[in-house]
This record gives C-alpha cells, sequence and structure tokens, in this order.
C-alpha cells in the first residue's frame, strides 16, 4: 500500500515586525487595527447595499420627465456623480466652528459619506440631528440621495466665457448632460460662442480662476504644492 504523500508546502510561518519606516520615520505602532479594517469591510457592505437599491431602482415610479440611465452600471456611475455634487455642497457649507459638533450631528447622508473611518456612525444614518443640520445647509436639498435624485435633475453652470447662468441636465438622452462623456451645451448669449466644449472649458476657467488667488485660505494651494518644511523630510 503507497504511503501518503507529505505535504511540500507546509503552513507558512509569519510575524509582524515590530516597526514600520514611513519616510525617513520609524513607527512601533500598526498602521491599520482589526477593527479599523472590520470597519472598512462593514462599510463596503452598506455601499454595496446602496448600490444594489440604485440598479434595482423601478423605472416606473419616476416621473415620465426625469431620464435615468437604463443600464444599471451607467445609473450607479450616475449616482455617484450626483453624490459628488452633493458631497461638494456639503463640504463647502462647512464652517471652523463645525469641528466643535459632535459627528452624530454633522455627518452628510450615507451616499455622500466616502470616509471609511467614520462608518461607525452609519447606523443612524437618519438621526434627526443630521437631518436638521443638513437641511440647514443643503439648500432645501433632499436628505436621502435617491429622493434627492428623483427631485432635482439640473446642474447650474456659468458660461466660462461671458458668465451667464444656465441650468443644465445632469444627464439627457442625447448623452451631452453635465455628469455624461460628451457634456456640451449652446451658451444662450448671442454674442458667445454659439457652441462650447464646456467640460474642458469650464475646466481651465476654475484652473486659472485656482492660479491667480491670492489669500492665506487651504483653497489657495494646488495640492501637494505646499507642504511645510517636516513633510518634505519625511519623504
Amino acid at each position: 500500500m503507497e504511503k501518503p504523500c507529505e505535504d511540500s508546502n507546509p503552513t507558512l510561518q509569519y510575524s509582524l515586525p515590530h516597526t514600520f519606516r514611513i519616510g525617513a520615520k520609524y513607527i512601533s505602532t500598526l498602521l491599520i487595527t482589526s477593527a479599523q479594517l472590520k470597519g472598512h469591510l462593514a462599510l463596503l457592505n452598506v455601499f454595496r447595499g446602496l448600490r444594489t437599491k440604485v440598479e434595482e431602482l423601478t423605472i416606473e415610479a419616476w416621473e415620465p420627465d426625469r431620464y435615468i440611465p437604463l443600464d444599471k452600471h451607467k445609473r450607479w456611475v450616475w449616482f455617484v456623480g450626483l453624490a459628488v455634487e452633493r458631497f461638494e455642497m456639503w463640504a463647502t457649507s462647512l464652517t471652523p466652528e463645525d469641528a466643535d459638533r459632535s459627528p452624530l450631528e454633522f455627518l452628510p447622508p450615507l451616499d455622500v459619506l466616502m470616509d471609511p473611518e467614520l462608518n461607525k456612525f452609519l447606523n443612524d444614518d437618519s438621526s434627526l440631528a443630521r437631518m436638521e443640520f443638513w437641511a440647514s445647509r443643503a439648500k432645501k436639498r433632499c436628505f436621502d440621495g435617491l429622493e434627492d435624485a428623483a427631485k432635482h435633475r439640473m446642474k447650474a453652470v456659468l458660461c466660462p466665457f461671458c458668465r451667464k447662468p444656465h441650468e443644465i441636465p445632469f444627464i439627457n438622452v442625447n448623452g451631452t448632460g453635465y455628469l455624461q462623456r460628451y457634456f456640451r451645451f449652446g451658451c444662450s448669449n448671442k454674442d458667445c460662442t454659439p457652441l462650447i466644449p464646456i467640460n474642458t472649458s469650464l475646466l481651465l476657467r476654475k484652473f486659472a480662476e485656482d492660479f491667480v488667488r491670492e489669500d492665506d485660505t487651504p483653497q489657495s494651494y494646488f495640492a501637494y504644492a505646499h507642504l511645510p518644511s517636516s513633510t518634505l523630510r519625511d519623504h
């Protein structure tokens, strides 16, 4: 009778290092704890549930003039685009005094919330304090992301040339909406360019405005363009 083959790949033994090098420094604590890892995975699960909810939307439940993508993947991309808009609205409304508030009060709705460190507050996503804070800053926008998407389909955009305000649909059947690949619109000012590749023009306008801004606020610096000397030594 033949002998069973011995395992040629025994279980590997691995011990975590006692120190970790980051730049020119060494730290002796774990970068990520098991609790933080579990929290991050829990947050991903919550987002997965939200995605499933968005993909399974019943088209008939929407008003006839509220166009949403039929393709499930494109529908999720559309919803994330709306969430980014809502995040910017929430983030720009914050003040230094808000740092003294409890996270249970100022955290935004689930679709806006993107920081894995904050997932422990998600169990009470519709808390009264958070809804009231959102209502005070969100310019009459609904707390629930899906409800808000059903009611708000237009984006306020200034023409990058003449600065005339326009209301642009986030998406449309032609694929030229604000959140779509071929975004463009015609400026209604008769003295302006009749048809503008607005996505590129808006980016250039924003870059130019940021470049010439002269103040000491964090918004006046490009990302990684202003680093303390200690930070530079650590890289």
